[in-house]
């Protein structure tokens, strides 16, 4: 509503604030059915702009209140939530869409650490039952630790925002955090990875032709190779999985604008890098097999990381079939992204569609139409002015 009084937005405000509406689920439907209204199955979140001292209490019922950083009073600016610095209402727009990016960098991070948890977590209690020990030392957990906790959420917390955030629907303020998809992708890369360096665990040895990797300790006192290939498919495997969780919704392509962010890519490489190092040169002091690896091995190694890429274009088909019918149509313009009150008319971004013309605007459009070819062909069919001019 522009151009109304203070009065009328508080009104507003507290009317959608207490609206019951989403509870009605028949009512719910008949405006789906009938009108093509959506109702988002949750409160109303309510936002609210103002520039002068009587909008305080309105910018202060709404859920989040916006001031005019230049135009707007003092107290409107202390009652509200976020200050446009430039008064410029597509600021708006900008505060949804990096609001939306922090909490998908959220659950980003959490679906990568996830996902290594439930890996390196079934790893170490295999090893530990089986072999009294586990197979990843002490100190590489804490490597691996280094790459989940302070570089991986370096990379994927960087990640700038997209358009694409806008055409996502609202989030529901009880819904989890962890979406179907989330799932899938976590499970899914969980038991691939678990099932290769198990089988790596029991039958690595004798596919390398290398001895047991607690044997060898035992014996000699030293880290062996049939653990450091473990470790080192473990972390490649880890980082390819890293790509994997820039995307959420199941998307196909998983580098898609990888390059928009400079510090993704410098970390990803630099942990590569330092990986490498670790393995060929660390030697002793990172419990690896001194000498490192040979080509044949890191080949397995890195086939292991490439092939997690390719998993995951399985896991985003099972999570599509096993879906819900709503999940696997693709959201139209129409059921977009920035209201919580979606109709068929228009996204976030207001852009109504031709359909939503009804018969008069449609009627007026083709009169103004023949008017034009009218006068093109004689002025007299012009119709005449109040003042006699034609």
């Amino acid at each position: 509503m522009a151009r109304s009084s203070p009065e009328d937005k508080l009104t507003l405000a507290n009317g959608l604030n207490k609206s019951a509406l989403f509870a009605d689920a028949a009512k719910c439907a008949e405006l789906k059915k009938n009108d093509g209204i959506i109702i988002f199955p949750d409160r109303q979140v309510v936002a609210m702009t103002g520039d002068g001292t009587n909008d305080a209490p309105a910018l202060k019922r709404a859920d989040v209140g916006f001031a005019m950083g230049i135009s707007g009073t003092q107290i409107a600016k202390d009652a509200c939530d976020i200050v446009l610095l430039d008064d410029n209402f597509a600021s708006i727009v900008t505060a949804a869409k990096w609001g939306r990016n922090v909490y998908a960098s959220i659950q980003k991070f959490l679906q990568f650490q996830l996902t290594v948890n439930i890996v390196a977590l079934s790893l170490a209690i295999t090893g530990a039952f089986a072999f009294q020990e586990s197979p990843i030392a002490a100190v590489q957990m804490l490597w691996i630790n280094l790459i989940m906790d302070s570089l991986a959420s370096l990379a994927l917390a960087t990640e700038p925002p997209t358009e694409l955030l806008l055409d996502r629907p609202p989030v529901n303020r009880t819904a989890s955090m962890f979406t179907k998809q989330m799932w899938f992708n976590m499970l899914g890369q969980g038991v691939l990875q678990a099932g290769l360096l198990h089988w790596l665990l029991f039958y690595g040895t004798s596919y390398f032709g290398v001895p047991d990797g607690t044997e060898y300790l035992e014996e000699t006192g030293r880290p062996s190779k049939h653990h450091t290939i473990l470790f080192n498919s473990l972390v490649l495997m880890t980082l390819a999985n890293e790509i994997n969780c820039r995307k959420l919704d199941g998307e196909a392509n998983v580098f898609a604008g990888i390059f928009d962010n400079v510090w993704f890519v410098a970390v990803l490489i630099a942990t590569l890098v330092l990986q490498v190092l670790c393995v060929e040169f660390g030697g002793f002091f990172l419990k690896c097999y001194i000498g490192g690896l040979d080509a044949h091995e890191w080949a397995f190694c890195l086939l292991s990381a490439l092939f997690v890429l390719v998993w995951q274009q399985v896991v985003n088909a099972v999570a599509w079939f096993f879906g819900d019918v709503d999940e696997k149509t693709p959201y139209s313009s129409a059921e977009g992204g920035m209201f919580k009150f979606k109709s068929c008319f228009g996204n976030g971004n207001v852009e109504f569609a031709h359909a939503s013309l009804d018969s008069s605007v449609r009627a007026e459009k083709k009169r103004k139409a023949s008017l034009r070819v009218s006068r093109s062909g004689s002025l007299s069919s012009l119709p005449s002015t109040p003042s006699g001019r034609g």
